[in-house]
């Protein structure tokens, strides 16, 4: 009898400390989540002045908080398009409804980087605004190494280590 009280109270503090941390997780995921994160540094500093750096910050940042206000609208559409997707029935004009919300949201984020660059280049020398072009024509995080469109081989995480050798032929 005492071996079995044992357990059920080891049980019930386990499953308070689970439920703790859950809701303290919860707490801390809205305060640090997805909705709060800065904007990634734009990874320009090194060849941006001082002062451009400054103001390129300043507009990525607007950009972010223009961008993080279409979460939502992109959720939506997202769910919109996986319900049409689901559905018993396919409607094909809904599917294509909720498929143009969708490339319109992303037109909008684009849209929102491209009135940024408008408002930063007057303020660039022609070789910040070259570094600029170089790095919004590699796209976020840049280029990883060649690759496919980047190059003849496929990126490093894709070819066999330099020791690899192929499996022996099977025995028949």
């Amino acid at each position: 009898m005492n071996q079995k009280l044992t357990w059920i109270l080891f049980g019930a503090i386990l499953v308070n400390v689970l439920l703790a941390g859950t809701v303290i997780g919860r707490l801390f995921s809205d305060r640090y989540g997805r909705h709060h994160r800065p904007p990634p540094p734009h990874g320009m500093e090194k060849v941006l002045s001082k002062e451009s750096s400054q103001k390129l910050d300043a507009i990525m940042k607007k950009v972010h908080e223009m961008n993080q206000k279409l979460e939502d609208d992109f959720k939506a559409a997202r769910e919109a398009l996986t319900k049409e997707m689901t559905a018993d029935r396919f409607n094909k004009v809904n599917y294509l409804a909720a498929t143009k919300r969708l490339h319109d949201l992303h037109g909008q984020r684009v849209g929102n980087l491209a009135a940024a660059v408008a408002e930063l280049a007057p303020h660039l020398s022609v070789e910040e605004r070259r570094q600029l072009a170089e790095t919004l024509k590699r796209g976020p995080g840049g280029p990883k190494g060649p690759g496919p469109g980047r190059g003849e081989h496929p990126p490093p995480h894709h070819r066999p280590p330099p020791d690899h050798r192929p499996p022996p032929p099977p025995f028949d």
